[in-house]
């Protein structure tokens, strides 16, 4: 009996982790004990609510009657940013390690512990100075006419976004309700 259940777990488990493992297009996320499906265009992609502004600049570029000069410093400065930031996250990403590593070290000095953590603070902090730093210089590619035009298509983009959450949380209502 035992070893039947034992069977049985560790086929559940197997079952499960596979699923759990696949890179397919779809990914499942938890929140507040729910579990969310977002669909994916393409697998590796980003969830639907995350994306490149800049890119969504360009895609508007006659709407926002943006001259050939404004369209290549958007694309040379979006790619500047985009490969330093590749560059700070490797950084933030060594340091967590090494925090992590010396958290484990029971051997490990005070000290070199809190130093690790000012690295950590400092790398981060770097992330958003440099991406506060973009989006102020990216502001002056434009005229002041086509940053009001952006900031509308923003406040649009963001209806549609709480439209689509309102969906959202209907569905998962609907399927709370239906005992799933």
């Amino acid at each position: 009996m035992k070893k039947s259940i034992v069977i049985i777990t560790v086929i559940g488990l197997f079952v499960v982790s596979g699923s759990l493992a696949q890179n397919g297009a779809n990914r499942s996320y938890r929140g507040l004990g729910q579990r969310i499906k977002i669909e994916r265009k393409h697998p590796g992609a980003k969830a639907p609510f995350m994306h490149n502004s800049w890119s969504d600049v360009l895609e508007k570029r006659k709407q926002l009657n943006l001259s050939d000069e404004q369209i290549e410093k958007i694309k040379q400065m979006t790619y500047e940013f985009r490969t330093a930031q590749v560059d700070r996250r490797a950084v933030v990403e060594k340091a967590r390690i090494e925090l992590g590593h010396l958290k484990s070290d029971k051997s490990a000095v005070e000290e070199a512990v809190m130093q690790a953590i000012d690295n950590l603070a400092q790398a981060q902090a770097e992330i958003h100075k440099a991406r506060y730093r973009f989006r102020t210089e990216m502001r002056t590619v434009f005229t002041d006419k086509q940053l009001e035009q952006l900031k509308e298509l923003r406040q649009e983009r963001r209806a549609k976004m709480r439209d689509a959450g309102t969906i959202f949380e209907r569905e998962l209502e609907f399927d709370n309700d239906s005992g799933i």
